[in-house]
């Protein structure tokens, strides 16, 4: 199941989601946080996503909170809240306009909640799991060994002041909670890729790209006559993508300023910077299918130098050269992403 929500909260968790990577460690916050960590793992917490999604979407529709609150605001608050954002953004309502509690109450009723303190509830874990996430994917290593301390070290980690925060949620929030809010997540950074968190920017970009790709994927499922053949004669098998912006602007002059004009919508500057990170995108999920074929294959051809390369496949150094160049992040970031970028490039408009 895929739940989707509407454009104005997606922006808004995007703007959650990018202030808690900003800072690797999810800097040691106040006791109000850590409380209300805690809290959530002795009720044994649930969360009904569904339910949380219809009071968001009753939300939207009376555009309260749009109406009220602009997006610095939004912003300052997030920064500031970053384990219980909702309890102050409904707290910034009311103090705005003291009205607005009556109308809350009766729209998180209206979804299905028993009162509004229900929903600030939902709303503050949804936001506290999104802070583990981002932490968990940006920061593979340090969360594997805050996740895997022991009596004695997590109370060095919950005490640390860099990691104290991240640390208290880590050991407070269940897993179920996870489980429950990982599917918004994943949405969140491949349908808004330009917001996705990484403590690498290269993540950040190849998120970026494959928010285009359904876009680009509907563009050529629905011209029956391209040609591809000329694009063969200068391919480069170091730069897949730039390698056929030539042959694009040639021959497919509509197809190319549709893509010169659309990848400013997920965060680039041009269609060269585009295909630049397509490049290398392309390049890592070739090597991490060959890998799932053959395993022990990507350990045979990280072993393999340039010098042995130029001496069997000159024709291929350049590529090589590019595998070699991917970080730990970038090939956990392949194979985490593997199966979502084949059913992007195979999916029909």
């Amino acid at each position: 199941m895929k739940t989707v929500l509407s454009d104005y909260w997606m922006k808004a968790i995007g703007v959650a989601v990018i202030l808690l990577a900003s800072s690797s460690g999810c800097s040691a916050g106040t006791e109000k946080s850590s409380e209300s960590a805690v809290a959530v793992a002795k009720a044994n917490y649930s969360l009904d996503f569904e339910k949380f999604n219809a009071c968001i979407n009753l939300l939207d529709k009376q555009k309260l909170i749009e109406d009220l609150i602009d997006w610095e605001r939004l912003l300052e608050l997030a920064k500031a809240n970053k384990t219980h954002f909702m309890s102050a953004l409904l707290a910034e309502l009311e103090d705005i306009d003291n009205d607005t509690r009556p109308l809350l109450e009766g729209l998180a009723i209206g979804a299905g909640y028993d009162a509004l303190s229900d929903f600030e509830t939902d709303g503050n874990a949804v936001f506290q799991a999104i802070a583990i996430l981002t932490f968990q994917y940006s920061n593979e290593k340090i969360y594997s060994e805050i996740a895997a301390a022991g009596d004695a070290g997590r109370k060095l980690w919950v005490a640390s002041d860099e990691y104290g925060e991240i640390a208290a949620l880590i050991y407070s929030v269940p897993e179920s909670l996870l489980m429950s809010v990982e599917p918004l997540y994943d949405q969140l950074v491949i349908d808004r890729g330009s917001l996705a968190p990484s403590s690498s920017p290269i993540l950040a970009e190849y998120y970026s790209y494959m928010a285009f790709m359904p876009d680009v994927n509907a563009l050529w499922s629905s011209n029956t006559t391209a040609d591809w053949s000329a694009a063969t004669q200068s391919f480069d098998p170091a730069k897949p993508v730039t390698s056929t912006l030539d042959f694009l602007a040639e021959f497919h002059p509509l197809e190319f300023d549709y893509i010169s004009q659309g990848v400013s919508s997920v965060g680039f500057e041009s269609i060269e910077d585009w295909a630049a990170v397509g490049d290398r995108l392309v390049i890592g999920m070739l090597i991490v299918g060959v890998e799932r074929k053959n395993p022990g294959k990507l350990t045979e051809i990280l072993a393999t130098s340039v010098a042995e390369m130029e001496s069997s496949k000159p024709g291929h150094v350049s590529q090589h050269k590019v595998i070699l160049s991917f970080d730990d992040i970038e090939w956990a970031f392949f194979s985490k992403n593997y199966e979502r970028y084949q059913e992007i490039v195979t999916q029909s408009p």
